[in-house]
C-alpha cells in the first residue's frame, strides 16, 4: 500500500528524499528554507494538485507521475541541470528558461513548446522542442533522440 502525504508544506532540503511508493496529493514544496531536492533518489512516485517552486525537486528518480501540478509557472522548468537521472519521466506541453545540461542520463518522452538551452546525454527516449542550442552527445551510452519542431506553441 501506497503512503499517502496530502494537504502538507516542505520547504526544507531533501523533504521527501528516497521515497518509495508515495502519492503526494495537493501539497506545496515553497517556503524560506528554500531547500532542494525534495523527492531526490525516490521510486514509484505520484504526484497530484501539487506546487513546486524549489530547484531540482526530482532528480534521480524512477517511475515518476506527475499531473495537475505546478512547477513555479504551468509546467515551466527553470534553472540548470533540470531532470536529470530520470526513469520513465514523461513531460507534455511543457515550457523550459535558461535550462542548460537538461536530462543528462534520463529515459524521458518530452514535448517542450519552448526553446532548450542545452540537452546532454539523455539515456533513451524523444525530446521534442522548438529548439535546442547546444546538443552534447559525448556518453557512447547515451542513445536518446533530440528532435527540433521549430514550432512555438505559447510565449
Amino acid at each position: 500500500m501506497k503512503k499517502i502525504v496530502k494537504n502538507e508544506v516542505f520547504d526544507e532540503e531533501r523533504a521527501l528524499y528516497g521515497s518509495d511508493g508515495i502519492e503526494v496529493d495537493t501539497c506545496r514544496f515553497d517556503g524560506p528554507a528554500d531547500g532542494e531536492s525534495a523527492l531526490k533518489e525516490s521510486r514509484n512516485i505520484e504526484v497530484r494538485n501539487s506546487f513546486f517552486n524549489l530547484r531540482y525537486p526530482f532528480w534521480h528518480d524512477d517511475t515518476l507521475k506527475i499531473s495537475g501540478s505546478e512547477m513555479a509557472e504551468n509546467c515551466t522548468i527553470i534553472g540548470t541541470q533540470p531532470l536529470c537521472y530520470c526513469k520513465n519521466l514523461k513531460l507534455i506541453n511543457c515550457r523550459m528558461i535558461d535550462t542548460d545540461l537538461a536530462f543528462e542520463k534520463s529515459e524521458v518522452e518530452a514535448t517542450i513548446v519552448s526553446d532548450i538551452e542545452s540537452v546532454k546525454n539523455p539515456k533513451c527516449g524523444t525530446i521534442k522542442a522548438c529548439d535546442v542550442k547546444v546538443i552534447i552527445m559525448d556518453d557512447a551510452s547515451a542513445a536518446g533522440k533530440v528532435v527540433i519542431t521549430g514550432k512555438r506553441q505559447c510565449a
